[in-house]
């Protein structure tokens, strides 16, 4: 999926149900239509972890959390229990 466009994300996530820290996670990448490839270099991650977070093998830690909140702009209240923040940037 690491080719997939922006148009494609966007019908991947019309289709999800986003109940877990890794469905937000994966539903945030789809909405910024970026690749885990391309999530892992922007953040210095590792692209197994991010996989294995997106998929519910493991919990990120809270240092990953916080890269993975600020690159895509949300709260970590968001990415952990799915509340808008009222500082949403």
């Amino acid at each position: 999926m690491a080719k997939a466009n922006k148009e494609e994300y966007a019908k991947l996530l019309k289709k999800m149900e986003i109940r877990t820290i890794g469905d937000r996670l994966r539903a945030l990448r789809y909405e910024k239509g970026v690749s885990v490839d391309t999530v892992a270099a922007d953040t210095g991650l590792c692209r197994s972890n991010i996989y294995q977070w997106e998929w519910g093998k493991v919990e990120p830690s809270n240092f990953s959390l916080i890269c993975l909140a600020d690159y895509y702009k949300v709260s970590i209240d968001y990415v952990l229990v799915g509340k808008k923040s009222e500082y949403e940037r």
